[in-house]
């Protein structure tokens, strides 16, 4: 049996305005909440599944519309943010989940992705490099939603 937990859906408003099969695929939830700004458009449904929507992410991920999902769990698993964004002109693309800290739901990285870069068969200054890639690519993730 699942257990339902919080689960949030961040889409560009102007994705979700100018995509009449993106507009009708979402508005097939039952939402509890729903929050504009500007430029991101919030989903909310206080009893998702695992705090995921399987099927509504894996059609925007197949329709290739950038999309941030926060899950809070009820376990003793942190909350995860998954973070997609479809490959565009010079960026590969990301289709990444990332634990939240229990305490401030910021991403954190997880110490076994430090480790194995350390093990990693590189010089010592390739690994910094890559720990700094990680770093940076940590502290970029939301804001990364509101460039489109």
């Amino acid at each position: 049996m699942a257990d339902y937990s919080r689960g949030e859906l961040y889409i560009p408003q102007n994705l979700y305005d100018s995509d009449l099969v993106v507009r009708n695929l979402i508005n097939e939830y039952d939402w509890s909440e729903r929050e504009t700004d500007e430029k991101v458009i919030t989903f909310v449904d206080n009893e998702a599944s695992y705090g995921k929507f399987d099927y509504l992410e894996s059609q925007l991920k197949k329709l290739g519309i950038s999309f941030n999902r926060k899950s809070a769990n009820c376990s003793d698993v942190p909350d995860q943010l998954r973070m997609y964004r479809p490959a565009e002109e010079g960026k590969e693309e990301i289709d990444k989940e990332i634990s939240l800290s229990y305490d401030n739901y910021e991403p954190y990285i997880e110490i076994s992705y430090i480790k194995n870069i350390l093990r990693e068969d590189i010089n010592e200054i390739d690994k910094l490099k890559k720990i700094q890639e990680l770093v940076n690519f940590y502290g970029e993730v939301e804001k990364s939603l509101y460039e489109y």
